[in-house]
């Protein structure tokens, strides 16, 4: 996408490209926190709600990070948490 359409919206009602694409790293980090047991990077921010953080700079490197995150996490997980039950948290 390129830099200047990360606050495009198709409508009003609905997150701009950088607020779903934040939206997504957030999601990306909650759900392999909770399957992984790991803490949690960026606890407690709103990353679509930070307009700093709205820049494609800003929106690749969160993304990425999300993705490093998890991937980490799956490989360094102990294997017996797949056993486990894991009630959802909010994220």
């Amino acid at each position: 996408m390129p830099a200047d359409k990360y606050a495009w919206k198709p409508h009003d009602s609905i997150r701009n490209f950088a607020e779903q694409m934040l939206h997504l790293a957030q999601g990306n980090m909650g759900l392999s926190a909770n399957g992984t047991g790991r803490e949690r990077i960026w606890q407690g921010r709103n990353l679509e709600r930070n307009q700093s953080a709205h820049s494609k700079d800003s929106v690749v490197y969160f993304v990425m990070a999300s993705y490093d995150f998890a991937i980490d996490g799956i490989k360094n997980m102990d294997a017996s948490r797949l056993e486990e039950k894991n009630k959802t948290r909010q994220f």
